[in-house]
């Protein structure tokens, strides 16, 4: 995209930074747009924003500032890493029918619902911070024993790649197997990884921590202070958050340039 900027919500600046720098793009903060609408005239704009808690209230900053950009450029594309909402719960579809509503011309997000993708009517490209997160691992295991992966059944498919990619040892267990299992594992020797897709808030990062692993990866990390405990967190920046090891910059920016 030429004559890009990026319009970033307060829930992303650190993915903001670099991905300004990967694509030479000027960085405008989402909630001050309106000061700042003739410096995007004729501009393609990139609005980046995660939706986390308080969901409603980022959807609404999101929104607004995409009313501003859609009025002022000559092409917009959403990039939403995260969206803190499930299918099943209902303000998943409300976030799709107001990203909708606003008519971008591409929607990218970051390992999303796949299931979930249907309910968009704007064209979805689907990215995944798993092989970044896989990649650290590789630069890191030879300080580590042999490793085990454990997933649970819903990300058993998830867990096969990884345990491939990283020729280790994958176990599927149950949620409320998942303590005895690792610590079994551990038993046996193994560096064990817990391999979750996203903990939507600091008590849910914790509760997963207790579980025991030496190592949690994931990709959404919707906590900005660290908590105790002494499983190590790899995360990303698909959100601001103390525990992004790796980024989706280069991944993210080589998709916007595509589209």
């Amino acid at each position: 995209m030429r004559d890009l900027v990026i319009v970033y919500g307060s829930t992303v600046s650190m993915l903001a930074g670099k991905l300004a720098e990967v694509l030479r793009a000027r960085l405008y903060k989402a909630d001050r747009l309106r000061d700042v609408r003739r410096e995007i005239e004729g501009m393609e704009v990139l609005v980046l924003y995660s939706l986390i808690e308080p969901l409603r209230e980022h959807l609404t900053t999101l929104a607004e500032a995409a009313v501003v950009a859609a009025s002022s450029s000559k092409r917009m594309v959403f990039a939403i890493p995260y969206i803190a909402a499930g299918r099943r719960d209902a303000r998943f579809r409300l976030v799709a029918a107001t990203l909708d509503s606003l008519e971008a011309d591409h929607l990218i997000m970051v390992d999303p619902i796949v299931h979930g993708l249907t309910d968009f009517r704007t064209p979805v490209v689907g990215l995944s911070a798993y092989p970044a997160i896989a990649r650290w691992f590789r630069k890191s295991s030879r300080r580590m024993r042999e490793l085990a992966v454990i997933v649970t059944p819903r990300l058993s498919n998830r867990g096969e790649a990884y345990a491939e990619l990283l020729n280790a040892e994958l176990l599927v267990l149950g949620e409320s197997d998942l303590k005895d299992g690792i610590e079994r594992a551990k038993g046996r020797g193994y560096t064990v990884v817990l391999l979750w897709d996203q903990a939507r808030s600091c008590e849910e990062l914790d509760e997963l921590g207790s579980f025991g692993a030496d190592y949690m990866a994931l990709p959404h990390v919707a906590c900005q202070r660290k908590i105790g405990g002494k499983t190590r967190i790899i995360g990303s920046d698909t959100i601001d958050n103390p525990y992004a090891r790796v980024t989706v910059a280069d991944i993210l920016g080589n998709t916007i340039i595509a589209v």
